[in-house]
């Protein structure tokens, strides 16, 4: 479907009354085509949507779905989601669903044993709703990705993103060992705080299968990352890793950044971290520096965004030449001297 294919309210008509006759159908995506009372170019946008949402009822074949980017549309989908027992993917980010939303949607999964990949990134979900839909997640027990973060985008509107805050991280925290095919988790500017973290870190070995962990855009201190550290080796699928933006150079940063730095040897499968925007400097880059020879599998270092490292910090990586061909760093937008950018970006790194 185009972008704005569907915002034409007999497009729509014709689509639903289409649905029913695909008897093969397996894979439907009608993102970002302004479904919902937030689009604003019909007169009666409800009725629209209660066409398509009847529709999708008798689309029982269905394993894939795709309705993001059509806000205001996620409070009136959930019904007909109850009924698509053969659904795999689900993804419904910004689609506007908020607590009673949740509430509705956490009932409709709980049949959908077959449930691999559910996002609900960049929504309105609060702590409440957080609440309702950890409390049905045991139930999918073929959970492969959940993804309940908020881009940077949402987590600087007002009106935008979702929050489960501490209690909605304790429990997450407390299903997490029923997830045992877990292999990606993003819960990225949800105001999980320190507490959080240490609640969600303490579960995370527990998950032997996960390869991909977002924690980026909630201030995580030091207990927070001591738990962290304590986990992660004991993570042996984990390959990417993002914590941007969570203060890990601000405060105590420095002594974050080394407990961290200290534990990556130890993660050996890890390959991608991602540690932009988090106010790091030359200390912090400098702990990373010395132990990146022995990290033999990293292949990604991402510090972006981090104008404290300056070039002190950044020199401290012109010296692992023999690191150029096996690993990125990149240190983009890190105030580097025209010197040390040039040697820098001489040896293949970002800069």
């Amino acid at each position: 479907m185009t972008t704005s294919f569907l915002r034409n309210p007999g497009a729509v008509s014709s689509l639903a009354a289409t649905l029913p006759l695909c008897s093969s159908l397996t894979k439907l995506d009608l993102s970002s085509n302004g479904l919902g009372a937030a689009s604003g170019q019909r007169t009666d946008p409800d009725a629209v949507v209660a066409v398509l949402a009847e529709a999708l009822k008798k689309t029982r074949g269905l394993r894939s779905l795709n309705l993001s980017h059509n806000n205001g549309l996620g409070a009136h989908i959930a019904p007909s989601i109850w009924f698509l027992v053969s659904l795999t993917h689900l993804d419904l980010s910004k689609t506007g669903i908020d607590n009673q939303g949740a509430k509705e949607l956490a009932s409709a999964l709980s049949g959908l044993s077959s449930l691999e990949s559910l996002i609900l990134g960049d929504n309105k979900i609060q702590t409440e709703g957080a609440l309702e839909l950890c409390d049905m997640l045991p139930r999918l027990s073929r959970l492969r990705v959940l993804n309940l973060g908020n881009s940077e985008a949402a987590v600087n509107d007002p009106d935008l993103g979702n929050d489960m805050h501490l209690s909605g991280a304790r429990r997450l925290a407390q299903i997490l060992p029923t997830l045992t095919h877990l292999e990606e988790l993003d819960v990225a500017g949800n105001r999980i705080c320190d507490l959080g973290a240490v609640r969600i870190s303490e579960a995370l070995f527990q998950c032997p299968r996960l390869r991909r962990l977002n924690l980026s855009r909630n201030v995580i201190l030091l207990d927070g990352v001591s738990a962290l550290c304590a986990s992660l080796p004991r993570c042996s699928s984990l390959v990417h890793l993002q914590m941007c933006a969570t203060g890990l150079g601000t405060g105590l940063g420095d002594e974050m950044t080394r407990r961290l730095a200290t534990i990556l040897p130890r993660c050996r499968a890890l390959k991608k971290l991602e540690l932009a925007d988090n106010g790091m400097d030359a200390a912090g880059a400098t702990h990373l520096a010395e132990v990146l020879p022995s990290c033999q599998n990293l292949r990604y270092l991402g510090l972006q965004s981090n104008p404290r490292i300056g070039e002190a910090g950044a020199a401290r990586f012109g010296g692992l030449e023999s690191l150029r061909l096996n690993v990125t760093i990149d240190l983009r937008s890190c105030f580097l001297g025209s010197e040390v950018f040039h040697t820098l970006g001489g040896l293949g790194f970002r800069v």
